[in-house]
């Protein structure tokens, strides 16, 4: 049974997530992000961007976001010094560039709220 995948490396991943009893998958893979909604809602899991998984992290958890973004703020700070920019707002950027714009807005309305902007 090939079901609504058209890769065959996408059916051995739907058959793991089956056999695990998972409930989310969080993938960029383009097989699955495209599949025709109705599709996808006869699987018994969910199918997530890293984005859309990011913001639902934020949505139901903001306060721990906050605190790893504070982290991160530090060690992009730390570790990026001297080059020139503002380092803690390299982390959205490196968020943006790896295919998380939703959520690097989000970690940016953060680090305004840690630097008292927000």
């Amino acid at each position: 049974m090939k079901g609504p995948f058209r890769d065959k490396y996408d059916l051995h991943i739907h058959s793991a997530l089956i056999e695990a009893g998972s409930h989310i998958l969080v993938t960029q893979d383009k097989g699955f992000l495209s599949l025709p909604e109705d599709r996808k809602d006869e699987l018994p899991y969910e199918i997530l961007s890293p984005d859309e998984f990011l913001i639902l992290i934020d949505d139901s958890a903001s306060q721990f976001v906050s605190s790893v973004t504070k982290q991160q703020s530090k060690f992009w700070i730390k570790n990026r010094s001297g080059t020139g920019n503002n380092n803690a707002l390299e982390l959205e950027t490196a968020l943006r560039k790896s295919g998380c714009p939703k959520f690097a807005g989000r970690v940016r309305k953060h680090l305004q709220k840690l630097s008292g902007e927000g």
